[in-house]
């Protein structure tokens, strides 16, 4: 993949069906060596991925495991200008990537699933706080960033409505087309505001 023989560590890709809509959201990190990769995915659709990527192996020589319980995820929120050293060896405790989407949100953490949150704030350093799911998922909200089968049902969505061109996407498979956009969340006092852009007609190129 071009993002990552110009030095890239992960990717953020989209899987989609013959039909151009989403399946599965992913972010693809550099692993081991130059032929490894870790698929970062929602773990309620791991069954359903794992088939999907065995469906296009064919007679290739390569490997597809399911290693959820062998590493725990992470979400390292870092103010915009801050910059980490990534480290990536499966040896580590803690393997840091830069999220590829968008620099407020920061970094992901892959750790040995026996680090606790404390073990990890402390590795990071004494200014890193702990904060809940939620305060994510609103940051992710916030910036219009979906996630995972909760925010895209597979099967339902085209890549450009779900913003993979502003997220830096890659498409696997087929593209489709456009028809309306997730748009960012923006918090008024204490009113939070959904704003959807109008419907896109799509159109030939004679305007039909």
């Amino acid at each position: 993949m071009r993002h990552f023989e110009e030095g890239s560590h992960s990717v953020y890709a989209m899987f989609l069906n013959n039909k151009g809509r989403v399946l599965f959201d992913t972010l693809i990190h550099k692993w081991d060596d130059e032929h490894s990769f870790m698929l970062e995915c929602d773990s309620k659709i791991i069954s359903s991925l794992e088939k999907h990527l065995k469906v296009f192996k064919l007679r290739r020589k390569v490997s597809i495991e399911d290693v959820n319980k062998n590493y725990k995820l992470w979400a390292f929120i870092t103010p915009s200008d801050t910059v980490f050293d990534e480290n990536v060896n499966p040896k580590n405790e803690v393997n840091m990537f830069k999220d590829p989407r968008l620099n407020d949100l920061g970094y992901r953490l892959i750790s040995a699933p026996s680090l606790s949150e404390i073990h990890i704030a402390s590795t990071l350093g004494k200014d890193v706080t702990i904060d809940s799911e939620d305060g994510y998922k609103y940051l992710r909200y916030k910036l219009g960033v979906s996630e995972g089968s909760e925010d895209l049902p597979p099967g339902t969505s085209f890549p450009l409505e779900v913003n993979c061109d502003y997220l830096h996407g890659s498409l696997l498979n087929q593209i489709g087309g456009l028809l309306k956009r997730l748009k960012k969340l923006q918090r008024m006092n204490r009113t939070v505001q959904m704003h959807h852009s109008k419907d896109l007609n799509l159109c030939d190129r004679n305007g039909y």
